[in-house]
């Protein structure tokens, strides 16, 4: 799975932060990343300051790489875009 979303989206730049997250969802598969992705969670798996977190998750949102789920604030919760990701014809695993 992780070779063919990088081989499809290669025209999305991403830092090492972001390519080591997206790599961990990629990993876990649709609907299997226990909890979803946090802030918090996105701190401690990229081992960064909360301003470069929200930065990040933005900018990955901007790229159409991940979607907002509920809540806000605090609370907001992040997925892949696997709706995109499927409609190109990659194999989501967990689907």
């Amino acid at each position: 799975m992780m070779k063919s979303f990088w081989q499809e989206f290669t025209g999305i730049e991403l830092n090492p932060r972001q390519k080591k997250v997206v790599n961990a969802l990629l990993d876990a598969g649709k609907r299997r990343f226990e909890g979803y992705l946090a802030a918090r969670k996105y701190r401690s798996l990229a081992k960064t300051s909360k301003a470069t977190a929200s930065r990040d998750l933005e900018d990955l949102v901007r790229k159409g790489v991940l979607r907002r789920l509920d809540g806000g604030g605090r609370s907001t919760k992040y997925d892949l875009c696997w709706e995109r990701f499927e409609s190109v014809g990659l194999s989501v695993p967990g689907s």
